[in-house]
């Protein structure tokens, strides 16, 4: 078989984390909701085996609407959701801009206050509504594993915002060593100053483990 650079090297990548996510798998029980702010989640449960029982599969979050989302996980899931053009940050339309694909930019909004989502791997209203709507049913709000990447207009605020939140399983990848309660420093990500999760889930899951390892899925 002959293989691309870009394929031999996510290839590699794979066999190297195969150790990681068998453990995983074992330690996470399989009716497990996984709830990111980015694709982590949908990646892990392909890596896993497991069905997506959570809605956060395909797409991410800026910091701010990802924190005002979990606050309040309950309502959020409940507001139908709706589309618009524009993202409200700014970021946000340069991301959009550049794109190759315009994705979908996705609000949940209460009439006072909203959450955004960038639909980043969606291009049809109908099937990323129905997705969306068909994975929120499927959360399982007694087997909740929440994590966090410090990226996407994220502050030291919003991680200590995530740090107090009430969820028993959390996690949170920084590339600074905040030593803030329930953050996990990578130093590999420091010179680049945030963590790409999807992009490094071999590391991702090195870290992932040692800390379930020493803190187990409750």
């Amino acid at each position: 078989m002959i293989y691309t650079v870009k394929k031999l090297k996510k290839h590699i990548e794979r066999r190297y984390r195969k150790s990681y996510i068998d453990k995983l798998s074992l330690l996470l029980p399989h009716d497990i909701s996984i709830i990111t702010n980015n694709c982590l989640s949908g990646l892990m449960c392909q890596d896993i085996g497991i069905q997506y029982n959570s809605p956060t599969v395909g797409l991410y979050f800026f910091y701010p609407d990802y924190i005002r989302f979990l606050e309040n996980i309950d309502k959020w899931i409940h507001i139908p959701l709706e589309f618009k053009e524009k993202s409200k940050y700014e970021l946000g339309r340069i991301r959009y801009l550049q794109s190759k694909k315009k994705y979908l930019i996705g609000v949940l909004s209460d009439g006072i206050d909203e959450v955004e989502i960038e639909f980043l791997h969606y291009y049809d209203e109908t099937e990323a509504r129905e997705k969306w709507n068909r994975r929120c049913q499927r959360i399982n709000v007694n087997k909740m594993l929440v994590i966090g990447s410090e990226l996407d207009s994220c502050s030291q605020k919003d991680i200590e915002c995530f740090s107090q939140l009430p969820y028993n399983n959390k996690i949170f990848f920084t590339a600074h060593n905040y030593k803030i309660e329930n953050t996990i420093y990578m130093k590999e990500m420091e010179k680049q100053g945030f963590v790409n999760a999807p992009a490094r889930l071999s590391l991702i899951y090195k870290y992932m483990l040692a800390h379930l390892e020493r803190c187990p899925f409750v």
